[in-house]
């Protein structure tokens, strides 16, 4: 069993992950060479960059949290924001010698390794509903629903998948420099 969230509420979205990867090795699949050194709203990095990052973080997941390996930490007085920034910045510039299609074929790899690994994971919904001795997702959706400004108990990963490939399409061009939660309401509430 996993712990608590650091960085927020768990939210269960396990059985979207296979459909929204899938969406995504299509969608990179098709994407021309000079597609893949487009700009994104995580300047500076390019849409190679990006999926580096993905695979990046499969890599790590299935290490840290599947094969229990324990990587590098931050270093003495290094905050954990600059420690993330740190060692994704130096992945990517690692990978950039990596062609776009053996980043497409690793994640082809890593994906229904990922795929597994989540699923083997027991998620704890007591700390949403601690009065139940065994809660069910089913029995934590209304404690979800009050997390969001939105009247929903969690976002779809299409949802951010759609926002993404808007940015990264013709009709997202002119927005820079922003960030675009896509939280439901969470950060308003």
């Amino acid at each position: 069993m996993i712990g608590t969230a650091t960085f927020g509420d768990r939210i269960d979205v396990r059985d979207h992950f296979e459909r929204s990867r899938t969406r995504l090795l299509r969608l990179l699949r098709g994407l021309t060479d000079d597609e893949w050194d487009l700009p994104t709203a995580a300047a500076p990095w390019t849409v190679r960059d990006i999926a580096a990052h993905l695979l990046g973080d499969d890599l790590n997941r299935l290490s840290r949290s599947r094969d229990e390996h324990s990587g590098e930490g931050p270093r003495p007085g290094e905050s954990l924001p600059e420690f993330i920034h740190r060692i994704n910045d130096e992945w990517v510039r690692a990978t950039s010698r990596i062609s776009p299609a053996v980043i497409v074929s690793l994640l082809e790899t890593t994906t229904p390794e990922v795929l597994a690994f989540w699923a083997s994971v027991e998620l704890n919904f007591a700390l949403f509903r601690p009065d139940l001795e065994n809660p069910t997702e089913e029995d934590v959706r209304p404690v979800y629903r009050t997390l969001n400004a939105l009247p929903v108990p969690y976002l779809d990963p299409d949802d951010i998948s759609n926002a993404v490939l808007f940015l990264a399409s013709d009709e997202g061009r002119f927005i820079t420099g922003v960030a675009l939660p896509v939280d439901a309401g969470y950060a308003v509430k």
